[in-house]
């Protein structure tokens, strides 16, 4: 089992895969309280359709914002 960083994004209804892939279903980073619905063909990506949120943000570096507490 693969151990990986919580982000912002790791609460349902988004869930990741058997490799650790992010499958982002909401996005929580454009709408903190409900999350707001991600294109459906966007959603395996793990990128946002709206925002352009991703695991990975520029230059493959991951985004540094984690959850605190839900």
């Amino acid at each position: 089992m693969q151990t990986y960083r919580k982000t912002i994004q790791d609460r349902k209804p988004n869930f990741r895969g058997e490799s650790g892939k992010l499958f982002l279903v909401r996005c929580f980073s454009c709408e903190s309280k409900t999350g707001r619905e991600n294109w459906a063909p966007a959603v395996a990506s793990g990128t946002c359709a709206w925002c352009g949120w991703g695991e990975k943000g520029k230059n493959g570096v991951k985004h540094k914002k984690s959850i605190k507490k839900i």
